[in-house]
């Protein structure tokens, strides 16, 4: 698909792909507290999964050997993972983007990572990975991220000129706006920046 739109492998003699990445852990929340964590890279044109792995923190097998000091028995062992349980973002990216260039047929590069903004992920992708990554931000935790400073600035309570504080209609309202500019003005920066500025003076009755 990437070679029907007319793109052409580098001179390092690879095919640049942009992907989508992220992590999910198998408990809930925020708290970043679980021992197995499942990376995968969809193809942006696609959507589906061109790779995957996975972080384990814990084995049963060894964790009993190790109690009764002792050598765990043959097993199959999927415990590959030591540090930190967030570390595991970034520890799994790393990974697949240095193997992609060898183990497909066609040989292809991640050039652009679509992901959230947590910088520690494509700051060892730019340590790590032979060849350059450019990241972009995906639409949902763009618009998240906006969301949450405006909460934060709603929990200051009042601004330096005694405005009223934000109201959640009114976040939420913000916050809808913002996806609807993204999705009409994909490629044109001009029109997302006049589709954006006139969210705020219409919140309050401005048109």
């Amino acid at each position: 698909m990437v070679k029907e739109k007319g793109v052409v492998a580098d001179s390092d003699g690879l095919l640049p792909l942009s992907v989508s990445y992220d992590v999910g852990w198998s408990k809930r929340g925020k708290a970043c507290n679980s021992s197995t964590g499942h990376g995968a890279i969809m193809g942006s044109l696609t959507g589906k999964a061109l790779d995957y792995t996975i972080r384990n923190k814990f084995c049963r097998t060894c964790l009993s050997a190790k109690k009764d000091d002792d050598n765990p028995s043959p097993h199959d062992c999927r415990l590959n993972h030591t540090m930190s349980c967030k570390s595991m973002e970034p520890e799994s990216a790393v990974e697949m983007f240095k193997l992609v260039p060898v183990q497909c047929d066609t040989p292809v590069k991640y050039t652009v990572f679509i992901g959230d903004d947590d910088c520690s992920t494509i700051s060892r992708i730019r340590e790590e990975v032979s060849y350059q990554v450019e990241k972009w931000s995906d639409t949902v935790h763009d618009k998240r991220t906006l969301v949450n400073h405006f909460y934060k600035l709603k929990s200051k309570r009042s601004f330096p000129r005694g405005e009223l504080v934000l109201s959640n209609k009114v976040i939420e309202y913000f916050g809808k706006c913002f996806s609807y500019a993204i999705a009409q003005n994909v490629g044109n920066v001009d029109g997302l920046k006049q589709s954006i500025e006139p969210n705020v003076p219409h919140a309050f009755g401005v048109h």
